[in-house]
């Protein structure tokens, strides 16, 4: 089996809520991946700003960066098949459309709504859709390279020399490009 990775962000509104097992339990039953590594991350304002720079002229992206940074996410990366994103994109699910977002979702939007809720306090409470999953290679190497320490890529080339030596390929233009 040709082996592929993702990265799967549990994001701070579930590992608050204490979902985390749960939620992995529920991906590895609907996508029949492999855990290879994990570990609890604190993303700063300016790594979701990088996580998230496709959204930065989109109306909800202050409050998706609010969320992400109101404390630590379970950072997971994930091994399978070729399918491994559009199946992790699947079971995720959209907040309202089915999916993880919808069985974990604290409320839908129309109940924020009927609870007061408006403008930048119903955008941050949109924005708790409890996980993000990466959409392909180039997306999951850069997450990797954001958030890894040197000594657990160094960990993850003994289980996936291909993924460690990508990261490292992507943390050497980074170095190369900030100078």
């Amino acid at each position: 089996m040709d082996k592929h990775w993702a990265i799967i962000l549990i994001k701070p509104d579930a590992v608050r809520d204490v979902l985390e097992e749960m939620i992995l339990n529920d991906l590895r039953e609907g996508t029949f991946i492999e855990i290879i590594f994990r570990k609890y991350w604190f993303v700063t304002r300016a790594t979701a700003c990088l996580l998230y720079a496709d959204w930065v002229d989109k109306p909800q992206f202050p409050a998706m960066v609010h969320n992400l940074t109101s404390g630590q996410s379970l950072l997971v990366i994930a091994q399978g098949d070729a399918d491994i994103y559009a199946s992790l994109r699947q079971v995720k699910g959209k907040m309202n459309q089915g999916g993880l977002r919808l069985k974990y979702r604290t409320r839908s939007i129309e109940e924020w709504e009927s609870l007061g809720y408006s403008g930048s306090e119903l955008q941050n409470r949109i924005a708790e859709n409890r996980l993000h999953t990466t959409d392909d290679f180039q997306d999951t190497i850069q997450v990797c390279s954001l958030a890894l320490e040197n000594h657990e890529i160094d960990a993850l080339n003994l289980i996936a020399p291909r993924l460690s030596s990508s990261i490292r390929q992507r943390r050497a233009l980074q170095i190369r490009t900030a100078c």
